[in-house]
């Protein structure tokens, strides 16, 4: 739910961007036309600043989870292979009948 929750603001931030982006060009075509200078560009190039930050952020913190919960699943799925190979008994593994048996398992 967090990782879900993470890309929504992830996507969000993007579109933001965007957006932000398109005001600030906006303004400084708007600035240079008129002859003004371009102190009216300063707050979208802050707001530009500060959501690319949160993005980031959002990112790296999206990546770490992502990590955390592949190491958590590989280490679920290990558990699971050694409950199973315990359950064996050894001297199993060392007849011929285990081994014919287990070709068909692969």
């Amino acid at each position: 739910m967090i990782s879900t929750l993470l890309q929504i603001i992830g996507g969000g931030g993007i579109a933001l961007l965007l957006l932000l982006g398109q005001q600030g060009l906006q303004a400084i075509l708007s600035a240079l036309q008129q002859g003004q200078s371009l102190a009216a560009v300063a707050p979208w190039a802050i707001a530009i600043a500060v959501v690319a930050g949160i993005e980031s952020f959002v990112g790296a913190v999206q990546r770490e989870r992502q990590q955390i919960l592949g190491e958590l699943l590989q280490r679920h799925i290990q558990e699971h292979v050694l409950e199973v190979a315990t359950a064996v008994d050894l001297l199993a593994f060392e007849t011929p009948a285990f081994h014919t048996e287990c070709n068909g398992c692969r």
